[in-house]
This record gives C-alpha cells, structure tokens and sequence, in this order.
C-alpha cells in the first residue's frame, strides 16, 4: 500500500505516522490470520445502509494466495445476508486493486482526482 500512497500523496513518514495515530481505532482492525500466522488486516464498518470495507491489507508473502479474494468473497456474502450493499474505495493508481473488485462484482459509482468509490450491491430476490 506504501508503494500507492507514495505515488499519489508523496511520502514523509512523520505525516504517515501522525494520520494513523489520530485515525488508528483498534476496534475496526480484524488480524486476518493463516495457519496461526498474522497475514493481514481487515478493517469493516457497518450501519444501518451498508459494510463499507476500509481497508484489507494482505502482508506480501501471503499475496496471490486467494486469502484476500476469500476475504472479499465473505465479506459480500455477509452483505447479501443483510440485505446491505458493501462499499469501498480504491486509490486510482492501484489498479490491480480495483481490477480485482470489479471481478469480484464491484461497480464504480464515483471517482475523483485520487479515489474510486466502488460498491457491490446485494443480489435481487427471485
């Protein structure tokens, strides 16, 4: 993620550090755990409309495993059970990010200058 966040906001690790300490609310943050080992991070917020998926973060030796895919996958499924779209954001430089939500069954709905805003809404009742 660094890699992104270099490459659209620039990078000094003193405003990187100072914007998680006020942003950090440990009760969002799930460890994504594989075989015992920490491999990642998932942060979900719910409300009354939507999950809005804030960040998944899988540690690299464990990328291309699926792990985030299944993740993703479950975090739909949970959505489509509340009868809830499930929301999320992209910076525009990642695109294997948004290429994988989209094959997921994400939809764009808004972007800007650095965000794409993508949701997956609940399937339709037969």
């Amino acid at each position: 993620m660094g890699a992104y966040i270099a490459a659209t906001f620039g990078w000094d690790d003193r405003e990187q550090q100072a914007l998680f300490d006020e942003s950090f609310v440990p009760e969002l943050f799930e460890i994504i755990q594989v075989d015992g080992e920490d491999a990642g991070v998932l942060a979900l917020e719910t409300s009354d409309v939507e999950l809005w998926l804030g960040l998944i973060e899988i540690q690299p030796r464990f990328q291309g495993q699926g792990i985030g895919t299944s993740i993703v996958e479950s975090v739909l499924r949970r959505g489509a059970e509340e009868n809830k779209p499930v929301g999320l954001r992209v910076l525009q430089v990642n695109r294997s990010a948004r290429l994988l939500y989209e094959r997921l069954g994400f939809v764009a709905y808004r972007d800007d200058d650095l965000r794409v805003y993508l949701r997956a809404n609940p399937p339709t009742p037969t």
